[in-house]
């Protein structure tokens, strides 16, 4: 029955489908990607869709799948996050527009993109309203009997009443998107899968409507972890969407690093809008030689595009070619100060040198960059001093916090602090002080020379703590 009526939704144009999200961080992460990517498929077929930015209930915080309660984040913090979101997703969806959705041979034009935000229903709702016209259409045992309340219970923490109630206020986003706009479907992950229920309940009771519900995977690591968990007690490993909480270049970086057993089918489509034949040239060519990385640097390039935009591809690209040169796909094996030289065309050194040169660059360029600030007169050594404080107190550029045991510290090719078993301790963040100058083995005369190893045509350096690497 639920296939017929779709197929009738389908014939009649009216397949309007909606995503939400919850600001509930800074940042989206590659985990939500999974889910737009299906809304944008949802557009490029000729359907209207909606990102819905949960404001509203990202003050309640979904219980799903959690131990314990969220760490309850202030009305201003949701509406900052919730900015935050609405700009991504409207970022995205114009560089989908632009650079991906040529790609689709659809026979329909594509449909509609619109951004909404449920506190714009939600925050004048008076208490007796919604328990007469939303709540009485809900039943007690259906809610109680959903996984996130098992979970709690079986933990022995039991469940606040404002949790318990967040899957009524999904539902009424559902109900209110299909009285006024006609939107018949949801989409999400499908962990979700409780808490869609409750709409579709919701809007057959109250309408006697058929509407849907569609899920689709989560992204999950060989342990069945979620990828990117935000509520995790370290957020090191998220990836996140935001160029200002992970830089292009990282972002770029942290896709060619995932592992192969991550390289699947399933993984591919739900982050790509490749065809099912490309899927399985990629998976062809992994097998052939994974050690050229095809799936990681394909999805790398794909995501990098879509979230970051062409310019940010393309300066994580040189960059990558730059700081990585031997396992970058335009292979040099020369070293980066030679790369950076040599291993360029002009116009791609000129693109290079204007995101690296450009006054905003510490703060808004896509690849890794520091200014040197230090005067002139200004010692060798207090110079390297200064420029390495800045580097690893730049939450942007730092991701992990950087151990010197992982490589020392290398200027324009050369080893000024060498990697030291008793310095892994020592770890370079913004939290803790360290004596930079007790820890290099270099003369003061080899540190001068390293500076003057710079690059001749564009006058940068390049600095390496531990593994991570940035211009100068």
């Amino acid at each position: 029955v639920s296939d017929e009526y779709l197929e009738n939704l389908e014939k009649s144009n009216q397949l309007k489908v909606y995503c939400g999200f919850d600001p509930t961080s800074e940042s989206l992460q590659l985990g939500n990607l999974v889910a737009f990517i299906g809304l944008l498929r949802a557009q490029a077929s000729g359907n209207d869709v909606i990102g819905l930015v949960g404001q509203a209930t990202s003050i309640i915080g979904d219980p799903t799948g959690l131990k314990k309660s969220r760490v309850p984040l202030s009305a201003s913090a949701c509406a900052n996050n919730s900015e935050i979101f609405r700009d991504a997703l409207l970022f995205m969806q114009n560089n989908f527009t632009e650079q991906f959705l040529p790609r689709f041979k659809s026979v329909r034009d594509p449909g509609k993109f619109n951004v909404m935000n449920n506190l714009d229903w939600n925050k004048n709702a008076k208490l007796l309203d919604f328990v007469e016209d939303i709540a009485g259409f809900l039943r007690y045992q259906e809610l109680a009997h959903k996984d996130s309340v098992k979970l709690r219970e079986s933990c022995g923490s039991g469940m606040s009443m404002k949790e318990f109630m967040y899957p009524m206020i999904q539902a009424y986003d559902f109900f209110h998107l299909y009285q006024n706009y006609g939107c018949c479907v949801q989409l999400g992950g499908n962990d979700q899968v409780g808490n869609i229920d409750t709409g579709i309940a919701l809007i057959r009771r109250k309408t006697g409507a058929n509407v849907f519900g569609l899920t689709v995977p989560l992204l999950v690591a060989a342990d069945g972890s979620k990828i990117g968990k935000t509520s995790s007690a370290s957020q090191d490993d998220v990836i996140w969407l935001s160029s200002k909480k992970l830089r292009p270049f990282h972002f770029f970086q942290k896709l060619l690093n995932q592992p192969d057993s991550l390289m699947t089918s399933s993984f591919i489509r739900s982050l790509s809008f490749f065809s099912p034949d490309e899927v399985t040239q990629l998976l062809t060519d992994q097998k052939a030689c994974p050690s050229r990385r095809p799936i990681q640097r394909a999805l790398a390039q794909e995501l990098t595009l879509l979230v970051h935009g062409a310019g940010s591809l393309q300066a994580s690209e040189l960059a990558s070619r730059v700081l990585y040169a031997s396992s970058s796909v335009n292979q040099t094996r020369l070293p980066p100060m030679q790369a950076l030289s040599e291993g360029l065309t002009s116009t791609e050194r000129n693109f290079l040198v204007a995101c690296l040169a450009h006054y905003t660059a510490p703060l808004e360029s896509p690849i890794p960059v520091i200014h040197d600030k230090a005067t002139v007169s200004a010692g060798p050594l207090d110079r390297l001093h200064e420029v390495l404080k800045i580097a690893v107190s730049s939450e942007c550029d730092r991701g992990t916090s950087l151990s010197v045991e992982e490589g020392g510290v290398v200027l324009n090719g050369q080893q000024i602090l060498k990697p030291t078993p008793g310095a892994s301790k020592k770890q370079c963040n913004c939290t803790q002080r360290m004596c930079i100058r007790d820890l290099f083995v270099s003369s003061e005369s080899a540190i001068a020379e390293a500076w003057q190893a710079a690059d001749p045509v564009t006058g940068f350096s390049i600095l390496r703590i531990g593994k991570p690497l940035a211009f100068l």
